[in-house]
């Protein structure tokens, strides 16, 4: 049974952490379900300069790969850290002058959005994802003339906005569902998980927490192993998602490609909770961290906003505080912590502030976890000793606060 991947292949660059990859949706897919019990073709856009090393990446894991394009560098996609959107610069032509992918007479087909170019499938069973950096260019599944027996579509939230003019979730998976071959349509919410719904039944599938995230990839890898779940192990759409969900999570905490077929994830440690009945919890989180200089009040600005938009509710000194009386402050403040249910500090430059909070904390049996990308295990025995959790990579320490507070 041949499994046909459709798809961009791309630079890939990170600051924090430092990563440097050549994978992209359709070379990504590729690599994590290569060695498994189908045939992994690859049909992308690649300039001829890079074609050797796309060819030789397939051979070394075993698919085949077709490429097409023209002279010019291959599309590269920049980021500050994983949770940032990326600047992306390509020295392809313009997509008008590149040729359209055709796939005819397929059976099963996984087709992502290009950010180049575009195909037209010819299928009997599709997964769709329209992936597209730029909301212009999400278009439907058919809008090109693609066709298919049985239709999949697995989108992000913003996606299946642009494509059903819905808001609501439980909206944007009616819509999405409209067409008679519309099988099942994978609403993935970030935060929240993933809602599936086919014709007949919709479930939210909650995220699976893991120790380290590596993000860069997760929806591709999703995507991958639905299709994979759906098509070629003949699950219903239902359990194609609930396990793709899980071997994206298996993917976030080692971030190695391929894949097992069948992954496990290390259950993290929860945090550790003394109940506080005489203390009302008025903030999930109470975001610790000096704020001394630009680089400091951008961590706490980029953690606070992104907390936000987890839904969470957030006790920041800088914000809710700022400047006065020194011990104005430092009573607005503990009374602020008392009332968090965790709290997270960013301990980058050893602030005496902020390591008072920590063991304050502590103290008040408040779970901690700690983001600093600089501090050595000897520095950390007493950040340690008292479970506090030490996370050292930006993106991690976010998604790892908030499926602490939501747990909490």
């Amino acid at each position: 049974m041949t499994l046909t991947i459709v798809g961009g292949w791309y630079e890939e660059l990170c600051g924090e952490p430092r990563w440097q990859e050549f994978y992209g949706p359709g070379g990504r897919a590729a690599a994590a379900l290569s060695g498994r019990r189908a045939a992994i073709r690859l049909l992308t856009y690649c300039p001829p300069a890079f074609r050797l090393k796309l060819e030789y990446s397939a051979k070394t894991l075993g698919f085949a790969v077709e490429s097409f394009g023209s002279a010019g560098a291959v599309t590269q996609f920049k980021y500050l850290h994983w949770l940032r959107a990326p600047q992306i610069s390509s020295g392809f032509a313009l997509p008008s002058e590149l040729p359209v992918i055709k796939v005819e007479n397929a059976e099963n087909v996984i087709r992502y959005g290009f950010y180049e170019g575009d195909a037209k499938i010819q299928a009997k069973r599709v997964v769709y994802d329209p992936q597209n950096s730029e909301a212009d260019k999400i278009h439907a599944f058919s809008d090109n003339g693609s066709v298919a027996d049985e239709l999949s579509i697995v989108c992000n939230y913003s996606e299946g906005s642009k494509l059903s003019k819905e808001t609501d979730p439980k909206r944007i998976l009616d819509v999405l569902l409209q067409p008679p071959n519309v099988v099942a349509v994978a609403l993935k919410g970030a935060w929240e998980g993933v809602w599936i719904a086919t014709k007949s039944k919709q479930e939210l599938i909650k995220p699976t927490p893991t120790v380290y995230v590596h993000k860069i990839g997760s929806g591709d890898v999703f995507t991958a192993e639905f299709g994979y779940g759906w098509m070629i192990l003949g699950l219903d759409p239902i359990n194609a998602a609930r396990r793709a969900s899980l071997q994206a999570a298996c993917y976030c905490e080692s971030g190695s490609l391929p894949i097992p077929e069948s992954g496990s994830v290390a259950a993290p440690r929860a945090p550790l909770i003394a109940k506080r009945d005489d203390i009302e919890k008025k903030y999930d989180i109470y975001l610790a961290g000096p704020f001394f200089n630009y680089a400091q009040l951008l961590v706490v600005e980029e953690m606070l906003n992104l907390f936000h938009d987890a839904g969470l509710s957030v006790f920041s000194p800088y914000h809710d505080v700022g400047f006065g009386h020194v011990a104005q402050i430092a009573k607005q403040d503990l009374e602020g912590l008392r009332a968090s249910r965790i709290v997270v500090a960013c301990l980058d430059g050893y602030d005496p502030g902020t390591v008072f909070e920590v063991g304050y904390a502590r103290a008040c049996k408040i779970p901690v976890l700690i983001y600093s990308p600089n501090l050595s295990d000897v520095n950390a025995t007493m950040f340690v000793g008292t479970d506090c959790e030490v996370v050292k990579d930006f993106t991690t320490a976010i998604y790892r606060a908030v499926w602490w507070a939501k747990s909490t």
